[in-house]
């Protein structure tokens, strides 16, 4: 999939395949604000600037509180799932 080949052969500066990590944290934030309210609970709101502070999490792994937390948000984003498609459908 050379789509882009010849235009790359003549300005190669213009491509730069690089990313910040801002998907992953726009994706947290905007689509699951819950989980995004969870993490900064426990580890604060610096990881909306740095993603590798999640890395942080690893220390709630085994703290139940913390993953009873995550499946009540999961349970409710499914259910907000289930119910958008119902009404669509």
């Amino acid at each position: 999939m050379d789509r882009f080949h010849d235009f790359y052969e003549m300005f190669p500066e213009r491509f730069q395949n690089k990313t910040n990590g801002i998907t992953p944290r726009r994706w947290l934030l905007l689509c699951n604000p819950g989980l995004s309210d969870i993490i900064a609970e426990k580890i604060g709101e610096g990881w909306v600037t740095d993603l590798y502070k999640l890395r942080d999490l690893k220390k709630y792994a085994e703290d139940e509180n913390f993953l009873r937390n995550i499946i009540k948000v999961k349970q409710v984003c499914n259910l907000l799932t289930k119910m958008h498609l119902t009404l669509e459908g």
